[in-house]
């Protein structure tokens, strides 16, 4: 079987019918099919197998992935810095907040409560509205 590039070449050959049957036994074994064990069976005589080619990709795959992973594990260290640095912002800005205006006061309570009075209601209105 030659390689040229990415064309692959391929070789009629003639066996015995016997050694046939014995490579249908050992593809079926395998589960793999008759031209890939004849293809794996000669790069093992010349001493270059279709593993080792597939072992040396998942390796460099591997090492990419590996790298990645270390790049993706720094950026995530300084995410994390920056996460605690936001939250002592944060609780810098409450303090001085709360160091201009010493009261909490909830700013929708209290537009809410201007909404419902009348501010244009007599004294006398003013106090008999809580009988009705």
């Amino acid at each position: 079987m030659d390689k040229k590039g990415d064309k692959i070449s391929f070789l009629n050959i003639y066996i015995d019918s016997e050694w046939k049957e014995k490579l249908i036994d050992i593809a079926q074994q395998k589960n793999i099919s008759l031209e890939k064990l004849i293809a794996s069976i000669i790069g093992n005589y010349l001493g270059e197998s279709l593993e080792h080619e597939k072992l040396e990709k998942l390796t460099q795959d591997y090492e990419k992935l590996n790298q990645r992973l270390s790049v993706l594990e720094a950026k995530n260290l300084e995410l994390e810095k920056i996460e605690a640095k936001f939250h002592i912002l944060e609780k810098l800005v409450e303090n001085l907040q709360y160091q201009i205006n010493p009261r909490h006061i909830d700013k929708g309570n209290i537009t809410h409560s201007l909404d419902d009075e009348d501010i244009y209601d007599e004294p006398d209105e003013i106090l008999t509205d809580f009988l009705d």
